[in-house]
């Protein structure tokens, strides 16, 4: 019997819905910071093209951390089947570069 206490095995459930709560509130926010910039301001400055910047390479991240999700990332090692241990690991090695 498994005590409460102990860690889960698979903690790839919450990681997707931490990668996409945050992906889409920060969608929200970029989306909504755009819309009032060009629109009402009408003044879209330097920020405003690094914070889309940043938004892309957050989106790649978490892509990244997302495909990993079906490759074993989340789980044991000792849980993954070979090949996808290898994959898991190419995968997270490009999340991280």
């Amino acid at each position: 019997m498994e005590s409460p206490n102990e860690p889960k095995d698979d903690r790839s459930g919450p990681l997707f819905g931490v990668d996409v709560a945050a992906l889409v509130i920060a969608w929200i926010a970029v989306t909504l910071r755009n819309y009032v910039r060009i629109r009402i301001v009408k003044a879209f400055g330097l920020d405003d093209w690094l914070m889309l910047v940043a938004m892309c390479t957050f989106t790649m991240y978490c892509s990244f951390s997302l495909s990993g999700l079906k490759y074993g990332t989340g789980k044991k090692k000792a849980d993954l089947e070979p090949e996808n241990n290898a994959t898991a690991l190419k995968v997270s090695r490009l999340q991280h570069t």
